[in-house]
């Protein structure tokens, strides 16, 4: 996990991106497995999608990410990785 509590948002970007989300902090929460599968809760500037939170999955290094919309209603670190390990543990079942 890596959490930017005070982000310096791209100039193209601004905080009207933070969509399904009220906080204003970047953050990556991600999980791999040693077969090259990965995913992760991200909230940051990303071309590939509408808003800056999002769901990011591929099954090995070589592929391209798949990306999806997710809401969190956490506002504290500690309540942002409970919910996005709930929607990690949700997408591995």
């Amino acid at each position: 996990m890596t959490w930017q509590p005070n982000p310096h948002l791209p100039p193209e970007t601004s905080l009207d991106d933070r969509r399904r989300t009220s906080l204003t902090s970047n953050f990556k929460i991600h999980y791999s497995e040693s077969s090259g599968f990965d995913c992760g809760v991200h909230l940051e500037p990303n071309p590939h999608v509408d808003g800056h939170l999002h769901y990011q999955e591929r099954a090995s290094p070589t592929d391209e990410y798949d990306y999806d919309e997710v809401s969190l209603a956490a506002t504290a670190p500690v309540g942002v990785l409970w919910e996005a390990l709930e929607i990690i543990a949700d997408r591995l079942q």
